[in-house]
């Protein structure tokens, strides 16, 4: 009988391990909630201070329970959005999602290396943002950078990015990155023989 209760135990414990796994991304932080806007999607841009996996997204409920819309993009030639009312499309699209119904991390995996300028946009329902702080000072894996104000003119919800914008001194949109989501990959052997 006893060997059946270490055998539980153990079992147990190693579950609760691989649960802890799962569930261990680590946000980027972000400016606490100051007030809302609703019509148009917004977000913000920053400069990767490192290399690193974004492996969620998720639009805060602050303002809204609705159905989440997010997308990640990279600036060309690490080039910042002009100041508004200038607007670019000098960028590629990483990731889209739209009208995403469950209310949790939406997955992905957008590679991002040191250097990059990255786009971070996200609003729920009829393009309800969340606003935090202008220029949002922040960490990722350690490493300082800012998150600045960024957005587009339409909601985020019924087309893809286009047309964007910075104002450097206005709120940003409120949308969370995760990365560390995954362990690494355990090594494989090298098998050189028969």
């Amino acid at each position: 009988m006893p060997r059946i209760f270490k055998i539980l135990i153990l079992l147990i414990i190693a579950f609760n391990f691989s649960v802890e796994k799962i569930n261990a991304q680590t946000p980027v932080p972000i400016c606490g909630q100051l007030n809302s806007f609703t019509g148009m999607t917004r977000g913000y841009w920053f400069v990767s201070p490192v290399n690193f996996t974004i492996c969620g997204i998720y639009v805060p409920t602050n303002m809204s329970m609705a159905a989440q819309s997010v997308a990640i993009v990279r600036f060309n030639n690490n080039t910042p959005p002009p100041a508004w009312p200038g607007t670019t499309n000098a960028f590629v699209q990483l990731f889209l999602q739209q009208n995403y119904v469950p209310n949790n991390m939406i997955p992905c995996n957008v590679v991002v290396a040191q250097g990059d300028v990255i786009g971070v946009y996200g609003s729920r329902g009829n393009a309800v943002n969340s606003y935090g702080n202008p220029n949002c000072a922040t960490t990722i894996n350690g490493q300082p950078t800012t998150l600045v104000r960024s957005g587009f003119q339409f909601n985020l919800a019924g087309l893809p990015p286009a047309n964007i914008w910075t104002e450097a001194w206005y709120n940003i949109g409120r949308v969370i990155i995760y990365y560390n989501c995954c362990p690494p990959p355990p090594p494989i052997p090298n098998m050189n023989g028969p």
